[in-house]
């Protein structure tokens, strides 16, 4: 059983259980035993309108408003309102080396309720509000050194080294862009045309060894398959972007490509890989000379937009077929004077026109007269 919070000891030492409570505490859900009481949380739940309420203070003075703290935060103990312990991140960045604190959990300051009224004037939001103009006057700094050559979309203030990272990566603006159609790292306004970044991937399977006294049915002498065309983006990007991503970040391709095909090395430790022919292009271009030198050095060709077409004429053929299957069994069924559930009612519609429906009726077979016995 877990033990109680503080506020539960206090309100059963007083007569009160799970049917007899105030109003300003609730019992909450994840009950684990017979009583309601027996929970996740310890017990009863201040309300959260109640709690808002309340005034904490840190080791250090700061008053904190309730609705500012964190609860339920559990780090070696659980730190709640029902505990008189919650948490709030420290504003002076003191990473658990806090004398004032009364107990700091890394950057995690505990608060304890005071009796005394909030004051505005020497209070944990003041102190967030000094340390954001802090971190705008950093950002402004390092603009100015930067000559207005950044983007919010690729800096973070570092609170440990009081400074300003700044790493361009082209991806982050496919996605989230702070300036749209200029972009002020490059100076420029974003160049209309969409592209895609292509590369090759060129795989090379090595011949497996064979076990001593194993006996195999086929001849395995390794395989080369170069993948071209395939994209880094699902969809078009400016062609500005694709460049500068191929400039900057194309070479986190083989880090990805290790990651998203382990499974490679699993099935052949000797197995290797080279990221080719990295560019920025507004289609795929394909060079069929190449392709066709490759192939005289024994690799295999795959083009990744031929493969993609491939898999959905598939799909398509798959589909014909199962809708003509399913049209031949719907006929035979109409042409028996079978029973139809709502669903085949309804298939038929779609799948039959008037006429249709009218000739296989024609050609139903009349049923034959059942013999009463009286």
């Amino acid at each position: 059983m877990r033990e109680y919070n503080e506020l539960t000891k206090e309100l059963l030492a007083q007569g009160y259980d799970e049917n007899h409570y105030p109003d300003y505490v609730k019992l909450p859900g994840g009950v684990y035993g017979k009583s309601q009481l027996e929970n996740l949380y310890g017990g009863f739940e201040y309300t959260r309108i109640y709690a808002e309420k309340f005034v904490y203070k840190t080791g250090c003075g700061l008053f904190v408003k309730g609705s500012e703290v964190i609860s339920d935060f559990y780090c070696g103990k659980n730190h709640s309102h029902e505990n008189n312990n919650p948490v709030v991140r420290c504003p002076f960045n003191k990473a658990g080396n806090c004398e004032k604190s009364f107990d700091c959990v890394h950057e995690w300051c505990e608060c304890h309720r005071t009796e005394e009224p909030y004051q505005a004037d020497f209070c944990l939001e003041k102190e967030r509000m000094k340390k954001a103009e802090h971190i705008k006057e950093k950002y402004r700094q390092f603009s100015e050194q930067r000559n207005g050559r950044v983007c919010e979309n690729h800096m973070r203030y570092d609170e440990k080294t009081d400074s300003v990272i700044f790493a361009y990566r082209p991806s982050f603006c496919t996605t989230a862009c702070y300036h749209p159609n200029f972009c002020p790292i490059l100076q420029k306004q974003l160049d209309k045309k969409k592209g895609n970044v292509f590369y090759d991937v060129k795989k090379i399977y090595p011949p497996k060894e064979q076990k001593t006294g194993q006996i195999s049915l086929f001849n395995d002498t390794g395989q080369t398959v170069i993948e071209k065309g395939k994209k880094v983006f699902k969809s078009p990007i400016s062609m500005d972007i694709a460049q500068a991503y191929v400039k900057v970040q194309s070479k986190e391709l083989e880090e990805k490509f290790r990651l998203n095909n382990s499974f490679e090395w699993f099935a052949n430790p000797e197995f290797s890989f080279e990221i080719m022919n990295i560019r920025a292009e507004k289609k795929e271009t394909r060079d069929i000379f190449q392709d066709i030198a490759d192939i005289k050095e024994g690799a295999v060709i795959i083009h990744e937009s031929d493969a993609i077409e491939n898999k959905k004429i598939a799909k398509r053929e798959r589909r014909d077929k199962a809708k003509e299957q399913k049209k031949n069994r719907l006929a035979k069924k109409i042409r028996e004077n079978g029973e139809l559930s709502f669903e085949e009612q309804r298939a038929i519609e779609k799948l039959f026109d008037d006429v249709e429906v009218r000739r296989l009726k024609s050609e139903a077979k009349p049923k034959e007269e059942q013999l009463r016995l009286f």
